[in-house]
């Protein structure tokens, strides 16, 4: 085992005209999900407004170090357009990143991911066509 805690960081920002509800993946039952530092596996991404995302790391970095769930939140409580994003460390460039995804792109919202670095990067969403959808 790896004496050196490898947390991989995520920086989420919502550039849409709603909110965003991120979990935990359920199938990843072992992993403790960190929403700015706080252990939270439930968290709504307010619009225009940011969060890293973490977890709890003691191995090698691998190409899943994480699993996280976006949802559109509608303004009745439901939610809509369900991604699961896989998170890890691309065996490639050796660089953080989406390694496996559910849905290559959500209906709501495009994405677009900057700053990689080992174990880091930003997320983003924007609006799709720039409409609400």
């Amino acid at each position: 085992m790896n004496t050196k805690k490898n947390f991989p960081f995520v920086t989420v920002k919502n550039n849409t005209l709603h909110d965003i509800v991120i979990s935990g993946d359920p199938n990843w039952d072992d992993q403790k999900l960190l929403i700015d530092g706080e252990a939270n596996n439930y968290f709504k991404l307010l619009k225009e407004k940011s969060v890293i995302l973490s977890v709890e790391w003691d191995f090698k970095p691998d190409e899943l170090m994480m699993g996280v769930d976006f949802e559109k939140s509608n303004y009745d409580g439901n939610n809509m357009g369900f991604l699961l994003l896989e998170i890890g460390q691309s065996l490639k460039t050796g660089l953080l990143g989406i390694t496996n995804s559910y849905e290559d792109e959500p209906k709501w919202a495009n994405m677009v991911t900057e700053n990689q670095s080992p174990l880091s990067f930003t997320l983003i969403f924007e609006n799709k066509n720039n409409q609400d959808i």
